[in-house]
């Protein structure tokens, strides 16, 4: 069976590249105070994978990125923090 990489954000690293989103006004952004609100009613160590990501300009990464259930929010990520992202070996068909 082979594998595959992904990315994925902890709840930490989630709340602070959306913040450093909402402070620098990147085209891609969510509302800090709602998705605090909404990662606190999930367990500390929860895993928020990037589900699709692509090089939107020269220098940020924009990330689609599941917080749970059928819910996933729209992010610019600088590239150098995207590279940085921890990973999770997945099975695949």
């Amino acid at each position: 069976m082979a594998t595959k990489t992904i990315p994925y954000f902890t709840q930490a690293g989630l709340l602070r590249a959306a913040t450093d989103a909402a402070r620098e006004n990147r085209n891609r952004k969510v509302d800090v105070r709602a998705l605090a609100k909404h990662l606190s009613a999930q367990l500390p160590d929860t895993k928020y994978p990037v589900v699709f990501h692509f090089v939107h300009n020269e220098v940020e990464a924009r990330c689609n990125i599941a917080i749970g259930g059928d819910m996933t929010i729209w992010l610019d990520v600088p590239l150098s923090d995207f590279t940085r992202l921890p990973v999770a070996e997945v099975d695949v068909e």
